[in-house]
């Protein structure tokens, strides 16, 4: 078989691979710049609720605590445990109790501050986190004698 030849010259095809090149990094930036702020949204929202749940604890744990030890070493080990737990570092965070009230009416309040940084760094995050937590401190009274 014999091919014959065109006396026209081929057509060139459009160039295309250029413009996708191009609108890839224009969008892909724009994507990625997206997906990082939700990965770091998504991140930051997680310590949060890690520490809410530290400072529920330590709360929790103060306010059953023996009147004649500290609630404030029971608070701040739940709170460190429960950090542990969330994966946040302890080391990293204070825990601040305090107990206020009336004997027989006291209320426990404990606070958990973080300091962290950014995850990935192209958005802006929060420096610190604080959460706080409080529960009615349960007192055990001596009984009461009656006199006859």
């Amino acid at each position: 078989m014999t091919r014959r030849l065109s006396a026209r010259p081929p057509v060139a095809a459009p160039r295309r691979r250029a413009n996708a090149a191009v609108e890839f990094a224009l969008s892909g930036t724009l994507v990625l710049v997206l997906l990082f702020g939700l990965m770091e949204w998504g991140w930051t929202l997680y310590r949060w609720f890690g520490l809410q749940r530290a400072s529920q604890a330590g709360a929790r744990m103060a306010a059953v605590t023996d009147t004649d030890s500290d609630p404030a070493v029971a608070a701040t080990a739940a709170a460190e445990a429960a950090m542990r737990q969330w994966g946040i570092d302890p080391a990293r965070a204070a825990v601040t109790t305090s107990l206020t009230g009336e004997v027989g009416d006291r209320v426990v309040s404990v606070q958990v501050e973080l300091q962290e940084g950014a995850l990935v760094g192209l958005v802006p995050a929060p420096e610190r986190s604080v959460a706080l937590a409080s529960q009615r401190y349960e007192e055990v009274l001596p009984p009461q004698v009656e006199e006859d």
